[in-house]
């Protein structure tokens, strides 16, 4: 029996009107624990989308928020925490939804088989994309390489709060450096491993594929990410992952 989007979907959908501010989305989607939301009018049509990554976008354009505030902090904040109203308030109460949404609308009809469906999120570059380094540079490339991609994406320089992060949200992907202080890349996959054993996992390592792994860790992830990382590699090995997750759907 082929598994269909209608029998996975969600019927009650939260949306947000064009004419809204970012700061009352902000609130919504803290409120409702969602990162997104399609953008309707009063007659009901569709008229795009807005996600954390576009609040984000919104607030580094303002000068007076110090891209590190919407980035990340060495003890762990996801790139897409949005709690904090004394940063963000006076940004995004200023601007409407209609001023930064995305208008490209990807949607698939009820009965698409759910391999379309995860073929369809691959090609429109929509991944939730956990990030694991203890260099500050490499996570700041990261974040502005998956955000440009059109990506959601949670950085830590912690593992521990990263793996914090991952028992309470859903990722696509999870994406660790190997050589760590404390909890190293290894010690990552295992914890990771123990909860879902099907979430792909990429090894980030400067060795490249050349990196001296155990059996057991080889097995356990999915691909190795050389530094330094570039758009093209990055872009590649998502992908890859993509492709394979729909095959096996």
């Amino acid at each position: 029996m082929v598994t269909r989007a209608c029998d996975v979907m969600q019927d009650s959908v939260v949306t947000v009107s064009p004419e809204d501010t970012l700061h009352n989305v902000r609130c919504l989607f803290a409120d409702e624990q969602i990162h997104g939301a399609p953008v309707v009018d009063d007659q009901g049509r569709v008229m795009g989308v807005i996600s954390t990554s576009d609040l984000l976008r919104a607030s580094v354009e303002d000068a007076a928020v110090p891209r590190a505030q919407v980035g990340y902090y060495e003890d762990g904040l996801a790139s897409y925490d949005l709690s904090d109203d004394h940063v963000f308030e006076e940004t995004l109460s200023g601007t409407r939804v209609a001023d930064v949404m995305t208008l490209d609308k990807v949607s698939v009809p009820p009965d698409a088989p759910i391999a379309e469906v995860a073929r369809t999120l691959s090609q429109n570059g929509v991944h939730r994309v956990l990030v694991i380094d203890d260099d500050l540079q490499v996570l700041d490339l990261m974040l502005k390489l998956l955000e440009a991609m059109g990506h959601e994406a949670a950085a830590f320089s912690s593992p521990t709060r990263a793996l914090e992060a991952f028992r309470q949200r859903e990722f696509d992907v999870v994406i660790t450096d190997l050589g760590m202080p404390g909890l190293c890349g290894s010690s990552v996959v295992k914890e990771i491993r123990k909860q879902n054993r099907d979430l792909p996992i990429l090894i980030l390592t400067g060795w490249g594929s050349d990196v001296d792994l155990d059996a057991e860790i080889r097995e356990a992830v999915q691909g190795i990410l050389a530094k330094p990382i570039t758009l093209h590699s990055l872009q590649r090995e998502l992908a890859r992952l993509a492709d394979t997750r729909s095959t096996d759907a």
